[in-house]
């Protein structure tokens, strides 16, 4: 490709981008760079505000555009649930753009193979599939716009079904109010202002409702404020992320979670005692009618005083909320058990005040395991004339059991889709669809409020939107999908009561990336306030009053299936940014793990890192063992998201899915797939070698995480040691840049690892070399455990005043700025390594392999950033470019930078916020403040490096939840 046709292919995206936010997009007109449009400066960046797709939550994200080409991610500022942050699924989403593994074109099977083939043939195909019958639709979480055409088509087609479909679903949340209120509704959760959270396993931080929204408010709710903070106790079988970060983890056996939860209400509603209405009370005696806590808090294996206790705090608190199993869990009681959580929040007033039922979330629409089913049965049988699958991959999904790769191969399948997931290799045609960040679309999000998705480039491919599709297949085949998206925005403008014209509207959503706004006249506050108090309903039947029981071998173990913040229920599996990132709590990458307690895999004669075959009576898989306290002695669990046999070469034989070999049980209630329901047995084998990031959990005194107790306000270490050293010192007369990292509020999610990869040009160098310990990434999440609790401790280059890295370089590659930054010279780098062996931080990083990138992933590449040549040294840099940008932008509008100006990617996309970046030259900065905190400190103070980096500890509670005197 000659200069030329480079510029010119570049700039057809360019000028694609920049007219998709203003006018129709003319997407066959290539402009040269001898007339630029008027939105695109070579060198500087264009953002775009639209939606992400990488979960049902809908964030808003900003795209960062140079040339045509989306090079980074950001969250919306204005989007009122993310407010700027973006957990590592979305950080990801620019992978799932330059995939070398997407689907190029339409495809046809012809003699038994998937071939590539033209769109007018495969139009042909599609429209000859359906027919004018009835069909399936078995599609992802989708709102707004495009959940209107699926609509219509399913409308054209009488008989036909349409299935709603995310694996981590939420009918058994429907399911529990519809029975406690008459609304079938999953309502949005507001923890911020809470003071005390109790949960049975619901992975809020990972998986459930939206993970930065509950993050953020998590943080905010941890913030100490006059000497205090909220308490976060979780009654679960295993401790994951989430419950990482509780205060008081109580341990019970596997399949009680409903009936103790049942339990804790009846506990709750006497304590609660004649502040109960009577007809409230009456009503609530009715659910847990013949419930005995004493006999199930024992036969859960916890203590009986623990329920009593714990309903007593619940009471005395200001402003409690309780949650149920959420994805986490997978009981086979899972609508009981959120039936019970809702009903203690209906009791204690939570409802209407951070358990918002007239505020739902727009996931209350979902279909469940049972409706998925009920349409591959009716395929199967022949009512359907095809299934149409929409960014759905059931054969990976649901156990071997529910047959769904023999109805798939047995019954017309059309898929629209990105990659060949397991499901799509079986159809007879498949419809390649955009990316997220091509495609023009709208998802709406709790209190009437719509994120506008809006392309941020042209196509990479020969692909299209499965809108246009759709809309091709309907009355107006000549209509597009930026059209119906335009069109909806003009009614929603008529309905919202916002002032101006329809085009001011339409053009205002492009920039803000949505609709927030309140209705003219009303204030956000007034907008976003519940509307009224919920009347709880009488029961058909009471709650649960035993256990649930589980299949299989009854010498064998329970085995729990849990979704991961990184790959969530799989879908994101062949990013390499995902699979590398290690999980927080195992620090396992690339691979699925099965974790088991210590004194289980004793008598098991199992160790860490052994081979360990898993048979139950529906299947087996093999996997290695993780040792870990966070789990109950007697239990083994095992990750969802890999075990995929296709869908791309990354994603492709890793793993295991454990799914498969589950039986197929449903929630009777909800419909929804229970995945805690079987026993299995292990057998040992050959040891597997896998790539973990970290073994040793604890810091063998070394203060890395450091504790506070609250309500005390000092730190139990000792004084900071005074400044020394040979050399004069280091003058800083403009800026000292430093960051503060509060433990407290960090939550060990990892998404600052991913912006950091994706901002600094990180390689992904994949399990040999991370097994080799050669892992690449800029900033760790180490992971401590002791008494006092578990602290994620967020660790890369400390930028020391003193750095030792400095003093040892023969070549001087490494030095120190004028502005605090430890910088790097990669052309001067001869890789002795020096620097390395005399970090004592460990956050230096060798090239010992060239840094590979298959088209078209080298077009993510930030060219802000150098990337590095094999054999050189990096590191944490700051995010040195955004400073220079910082800088020059204030330059060029003739002013002095001020604080938040600027930041880095890590602080930037923290959900928790719990990552500051400033000038510690500047006393009113955020930074400096912090490191001023009383519950400041640095890492190895005693080796005089004078980090730039401080942490504030974290706090922990003086009592115990489990303790009747403390509460």
């Amino acid at each position: 490709m000659d200069r030329r046709d480079f510029i010119k292919k570049l700039t057809a995206g360019s000028a694609g981008a920049a007219a998709a936010s203003c006018t129709p997009v003319d997407g066959g007109k290539l402009i040269p760079y001898l007339v630029p449009p008027d939105d695109i400066v070579p060198g500087v960046p264009t953002w775009y505000a639209t939606a992400c797709r990488e979960c049902p939550a809908g964030c808003g994200v900003l795209a960062r555009v140079r040339e045509g080409r989306v090079v980074k991610l950001e969250g919306n500022p204005e989007h009122p649930d993310s407010r700027g942050a973006l957990c590592p699924r979305g950080q990801a989403g620019l992978q799932g753009l330059y995939d070398p593994d997407r689907i190029t074109g339409p495809l046809l099977r012809v003699d038994g193979d998937l071939q590539p083939t033209d769109w007018d043939t495969a139009m042909a195909r599609l429209r000859e599939l359906v027919g004018d019958g009835p069909v399936g639709w078995v599609g992802h979480h989708v709102t707004g716009t495009l959940d209107a055409l699926v609509d219509e088509v399913i409308d054209a087609h009488p008989g036909s079904r349409r299935v709603r479909f995310e694996t981590l679903g939420y009918s058994a949340s429907t399911t529990a109010w519809n029975r406690l209120i008459g609304q079938a509704v999953v309502p949005s959760v507001e923890l911020s202002a809470t003071d005390l959270i109790v949960t049975f396993g619901a992975d809020f931080l990972e998986t459930w409702l939206g993970t930065v929204s509950m993050t953020r408010g998590f943080a905010e709710a941890r913030q100490v404020k006059e000497g205090e903070r909220c308490r976060f106790v979780q009654i679960s079988t295993r401790r994951g992320l989430t419950g990482d970060n509780a205060d008081d983890w109580i341990s019970i056996e596997p399949g009680h979670e409903a009936v103790v939860a049942t339990a804790l209400a009846a506990e709750v509603i006497d304590a609660l005692g004649d502040s109960l209405d009577a007809n409230l009370r009456a009503t609530a005696l009715a659910w847990v009618d013949g419930v005995d806590p004493q006999a199930v808090a024992a036969a859960a294996g916890m203590d009986p005083a623990q329920l009593r206790t714990l309903a007593g705090a619940l009471v005395k608190a200001s402003d409690p909320v309780v949650l149920g199993g959420g994805h986490a869990l997978g009981a086979a009681a899972a609508a009981d058990l959120e039936t019970a959580a809702g009903l203690i929040d209906l009791l204690l007033g939570a409802t209407g005040r951070s358990v918002l039922p007239d505020r739902p979330v727009p996931v209350s629409g979902l279909s469940s395991h049972a409706d998925l089913l009920e349409v591959l049965e009716l395929a199967r049988g022949g009512t359907l004339r095809a299934l149409l699958l929409h960014h759905t991959n059931p054969v990976h999904a649901l156990p071997l059991d529910a047959g769904a790769r023999e109805t798939l191969e047995a019954v017309p399948v059309v898929s629209f889709a990105t990659l060949l997931d397991d499901s799509t290799m079986l159809a007879d045609l498949v419809l390649p669809d955009h990316s997220p960040l091509e495609a023009w679309g709208d998802h709406e999000i709790s209190g009437d409020r719509v994120v506008l998705q809006q392309p941020a480039m042209q196509p990479l491919h020969d692909t299209r939107s499965t809108g246009d599709l759709l809309l091709a297949l309907g009355p107006n085949p000549d209509q597009t999908m930026q059209q119906a998206v335009h069109r909806r925005w003009n009614a929603l403008h008529a309905e919202s009561g916002v002032g101006g014209s329809a085009s001011s509207f339409w053009q205002a959503s492009q920039r803000s990336g949505g609709h927030f706004a309140a209705p003219a006249g009303a204030t956000d506050a007034e907008a976003a306030a519940p509307t009224g108090h919920p009347t709880l309903l009488l029961p058909q039947e009471p709650l649960p009053t035993a256990a649930t029981l589980l299949q299989g071998p009854a010498d064998g173990l329970p085995l729990l299936v849990f979704p991961t913040i990184q790959l969530h229920d799989g879908r994101g599996a062949n990013r390499g940014w995902l699979q590398e990132s290690p999980d927080p709590v195992s620090k396992v990458t690339w691979d699925s793990w099965l974790e088991l307690h210590p004194d289980t895999a004793a008598s098991l004669d199992l160790s860490d890192g052994d081979g360990v075959r898993v048979e139950g009576d529906n299947g087996s898989f093999e996997t290695t063992v993780v040792l870990r306290s966070g789990i109950r002695p007697g239990v083994v669990a095992v990750p969802l998201g890999n075990g995929h046999g296709e869908l791309g070469r990354l994603a492709a034989g890793r793993g295991v899915n454990p799914v498969e070999s589950l039986p197929l049980v449903l929630d009777d209630a909800s419909g929804t797939l229970a995945r805690a329901t079987t026993r299995v047995r292990l057998h040992r084998t050959e040891r597997r070698p896998q790539a973990r990031t970290q073994l040793e959990t604890h810091d063998h005194e070394r203060e890395i995480a450091r504790f506070v107790t609250l309500p005390a306000a000092a730190v139990a270490a000792e004084a900071h040691h005074e400044n020394s050293g040979f050399y004069p010192e280091h003058e800083h007369p403009e800026h000292r840049w430093g960051m503060s990292i509060d433990l407290n509020a960090c939550v060990g999610c990892g998404a600052c690892e991913v912006a950091c990869s994706a901002e600094n040009n990180l390689a992904v160098v994949g399990p040999t070399a991370i097994a080799n310990g050669r892992e690449m990434s800029w900033i760790r999440i180490d992971r401590f455990e002791s008494e006092n609790g578990t602290a994620f401790v967020p660790i890369l280059c400390q930028h020391c005043h003193n750095a030792p890295c400095e003093t040892v370089c023969p070549v001087n590659a490494t030095y120190h700025t004028d502005d605090a930054l430890n910088a790097m010279i990669y052309n001067r780098c001869v890789g002795t390594r020096y620097c390395s062996n005399n970090c004592p931080y460990k956050v230096r990083r060798f090239n010992w392999k060239a840094a590979e990138w298959r088209e078209p992933l080298d077009l993510q590449l930030n060219p802000d950033v150098t990337p590095r040549s094999v054999g050189v040294m990096e590191k944490c840099s700051f995010c040195v470019q955004r400073i220079r940008e910082g800088e020059r932008d204030a330059r060029l509008a003739d002013r002095d930078l001020v604080d938040g100006d600027l930041t880095t990617a890590c602080a930037q996309t923290c959900p928790a916020g719990a990552i500051h970046f400033g000038d510690m030259n500047d006393q009113a900065s955020v930074v400096a403040a912090e490191q001023r905190d009383e519950r400041a400190y640095t890492l190895f103070e005693e080796l005089n490096t004078r980090p730039a980096v401080s942490y504030l500890a974290r706090t922990r509670l003086s009592a115990n939840a489990s303790s009747e005197e403390d509460l």
